[in-house]
């Protein structure tokens, strides 16, 4: 059975390509060719179809294999390319070869072709195994050093909040004894008023950072996420507002995990504002839940999550997206797109502190124009909740969720 094979042919004789196909089909091949014989018809060749391999002649009237070789540079596209000619010289031939071609043979003498041909399709293959083999190791060597930026990060911030809490602690413990040795008449009152109110924000904005770095205990409990979701689902509709539209997909059958409910419900209303936010002139939002079973090949794709069985917590979105740039940084504390007081940037760094406690992991899946997904994969447990209500009977506590003003509002990115 004869082997198909895509052979471009730079020649000017059709009667010598004629030749070089039928030593081809000689050899085993079934050769779909196209003839070029101009740099013009050569350049419309390469970007109309994939070719196998290049034959080329060495001197034409209007093109030379020099030029073609050129013209195939041009392209960055790696094809073995093989001259073949009835006048060419060493001296010739070994300037060809320094200029990129892999071989050269001599018209009247072919019994090399397919030989040459086949060696260099091996090779060819090879290079971009190769390719394809150093790609990869880059990105995982990316994602690893990624990982440790986002772990020296989370050390860092977990020790500013320790040692800013100790001043917070006295500010606002001061603070409250002062107020209550005041008159409610006392005009400085207000001004204290103002002061315990600033700190108590910057102590849920300390919660936040210590759920980053994972420092602050949390209270796991077997939750079923389905129940999760359905309990909150009420209040993100009132956050979403009307020009989002909210679709729960819940899965059937879902395992069970082990995490915090109160952190669990912030995950998902930092996530569902974040996707509003994302998309100021509407759109949908999309809750979905499933049971996954990653292997040894899901973690080519997903380097930061172990194989074994998960429960997954998507959040999807069709606003305006992140580049590339954007999604390294998007856990990171402290770092936002949006414009100046319309965010603290702490939102998804809490997510991410809290997916982490909770011993799973937290993807981003963005491009500009594309929207965003958000996956949280979380380890499934065999053990039972405590009592089937026990989920919803936990409340979580909005003060640390970074949830703004309900009404819609503009904002520069999804973070």
């Amino acid at each position: 059975m004869s082997t198909a094979l895509r052979v471009l042919i730079v020649e000017d004789s059709p009667d010598d390509a004629a030749l070089v196909l039928r030593e081809l089909r000689r050899g085993g091949y079934e050769p779909v060719s196209e003839r070029v014989e101009t740099s013009e018809g050569m350049s419309t060749a390469l970007e109309r179809a994939e070719w196998d391999v290049i034959l080329c002649d060495y001197t034409m009237p209007h093109f030379s294999a020099l030029q073609a070789l050129e013209t195939l540079k041009s392209k960055q596209l790696d094809i073995p390319f093989i001259i073949i000619s009835g006048t060419i010289g060493e001296e010739t031939a070994v300037l060809a070869m320094k200029a990129g071609a892999q071989d050269y043979l001599i018209k009247g003498r072919l019994a090399r072709l397919v030989p040459a041909l086949e060696r260099e399709i091996r090779e060819a293959h090879s290079r971009l195994e190769r390719k394809l083999a150093d790609a990869e190791n880059r990105k995982l060597e990316e994602q690893f050093h990624q990982a440790q930026k986002m772990e020296a990060v989370g050390r860092l911030a977990g020790g500013l909040a320790h040692d800013f809490n100790n001043f917070l602690s006295a500010i606002n413990g001061y603070t409250q004894l002062t107020l209550n040795t005041l008159d409610r008449a006392d005009p400085t009152r207000v001004w204290l008023e103002e002061i315990k109110k600033a700190g108590d924000h910057a102590a849920s904005l300390m919660r936040e950072l210590l759920l980053f770095s994972r420092q602050q205990v949390p209270v796991p409990q077997v939750l079923d996420l389905n129940e999760v979701v359905a309990g909150v689902e009420n209040m993100l509709r009132q956050l979403i507002g009307n020009g989002v539209d909210l679709v729960t997909l819940p899965g059937p059958a879902l395992w069970h995990v082990k995490a915090d409910a109160a952190r669990i419900k912030q995950v998902i209303v930092n996530l569902a504002v974040n996707a509003r936010d994302a998309m100021p002139e509407g759109g949908r939002l999309t809750i979905e839940t499933s049971n996954v079973e990653l292997d040894g090949a899901s973690r080519q794709r997903r380097p930061s999550v172990s194989p074994g069985q998960y429960v997954m917590l998507a959040v999807s979105d069709t606003g305006i997206g992140m580049d590339a740039a954007t999604q390294s940084h998007v856990f990171e504390p402290f770092f936002t797109t949006k414009q100046e007081g319309k965010g603290t940037g702490l939102g998804l760094a809490m997510v991410y502190g809290t997916v982490k406690q909770s011993g799973g992991a937290v993807w981003v899946d963005s491009g500009p124009g594309q929207g965003a997904m958000f996956t949280i994969y979380l380890p499934r447990v065999e053990e039972r909740p405590a009592t089937s209500d026990g989920v919803h009977a936990s409340r979580p506590d909005l003060r640390s969720a970074q949830v703004p003003p309900c009404r819609p509002k503009p904002a520069s990115g999804p973070t």
